[in-house]
């Protein structure tokens, strides 16, 4: 057999080939079975995987098995004692695993159900992933008229191995990264301000629907054909970089490029602010190399929430109910009414939202926040 593996060296190779080519997306695994049982004379292979906890069992890649073979695993996959000799195993164990010789007697139900109605008499297989949760493994078969796997066959597996198990870690990288992107597109497209995502030359790399529509409406900083932020005042836009490459550098540690808005003029009579504040959204959802700004204009209303002023500025809970209390009209005395507290504690607190908004007065404050990224008053 060791001459025929010489012989077919050209075609280990096609299925290592494949195995890069087919194997990224987790979707067709197909191709490098179908070279892998032919190099190794398999009548069939498959790609296999089984969630212990939930007790799932299905096929990822097949070559040569039958739908109504497959639909049958789903149901009968815990009768497979292909999986009972492999996974006590450790990744990278390859075995000529069955024998229906052996089978028919130790492993009734599964040489019943499975072996029998398949015509599988022997099976080599690899062991890809061997988690506590999920197991992830490759079987190739052959008939009961057939001979088992040699040895020489078996190591060609195992030659394998760390070919299957580098695209499949490097496809659940590419998994995860385009879960996080899902999950940031979807929570910066609920957040009620125009967020914009910048490196440091002020290219975006990202923007939420309300930033769109916001720069679309020339009201004094818009995207140029290559991605860039373009602004009507070119001071406002030299500020706007330093403070972005500033906050690039520190990793948004240093606040004192936080919360200031930079108003750019326009033809409109109000001027369109961007503030540089930490995220709302978990940074590690994007690159630590971007910077996320907050679009707004007076003349767009935003309805806030505590939350969402606790994202912007670095209030407390007490503090963000004190602030949208001022912003309806409430009074003083309304704010110790509504809250329960007294004018002192009420005084204490309103002291320092002036200090963390670097503002003197109540008026002062309503002015900022009025004129800021927050545009709570139309």
């Amino acid at each position: 057999m060791s001459h025929d593996l010489d012989f077919n060296d050209s075609h280990l190779l096609q299925v290592i080939e494949d195995i890069y080519a087919y194997g990224f997306d987790h979707q067709n695994w197909d191709k490098p079975l179908e070279g892998l049982c032919r190099l190794l004379r398999a009548k069939s292979g498959g790609l296999f995987f089984l969630d212990h906890k939930k007790r799932i069992f299905r096929a990822l890649g097949v070559y040569n098995i039958s739908e109504e073979f497959i639909e049958k695993y789903k149901q009968l996959g815990a009768l497979d004692a292909t999986a009972t000799v492999m996974i006590p195993l450790p990744e990278g164990a390859a075995r000529a695993a069955i024998d229906y010789n052996v089978s028919r007697t130790e492993h009734v139900d599964f040489y019943d159900k499975i072996l029998l109605k398949a015509n599988l008499g022997y099976i080599a297989a690899l062991n890809i992933c061997n988690h506590e949760n999920y197991f992830v493994g490759i079987g190739i078969h052959r008939g009961m008229e057939s001979e088992q796997f040699s040895k020489d066959e078996v190591k060609v597996l195992e030659r394998l191995y760390s070919h299957f198990r580098r695209v499949f870690e490097t496809a659940d990288i590419l998994e995860r990264l385009k879960q996080k992107e899902a999950i940031l597109v979807h929570l910066l497209s609920k957040v009620p301000l125009g967020i914009v995502l910048v490196d440091a030359s002020l290219k975006v790399h990202y923007q939420n629907d309300l930033a769109y529509s916001l720069m679309k409406q020339d009201l004094g900083l818009s995207i140029s054909k290559n991605n860039s932020l373009l602004g009507a005042d070119t001071e406002s836009l030299k500020r706007l970089k330093s403070l972005v490459i500033q906050a690039a550098e520190d990793d948004g540690k240093d606040v004192s490029v936080h919360h200031s808005p930079i108003l750019f003029p326009s033809l409109n009579e109000h001027p369109l602010s961007v503030t540089i504040a930490p995220s709302p959204i978990e940074s590690s959802l994007y690159s630590p190399d971007l910077v996320p700004l907050y679009i707004s204009h007076p003349l767009v209303a935003s309805f806030v929430s505590v939350d969402m002023l606790q994202a912007i500025y670095p209030l407390t809970k007490a503090e963000a109910e004190i602030v949208i209390l001022l912003l309806g009209g409430s009074t003083l005395n309304d704010i110790t009414s509504v809250r329960g507290s007294s004018k002192q504690t009420v005084r204490s607190q309103l002291k320092s939202i002036f200090s963390k908004l670097n503002v003197s007065s109540q008026q002062e404050l309503i002015r900022y926040l009025i004129t800021g990224s927050l545009n709570l008053v139309g």
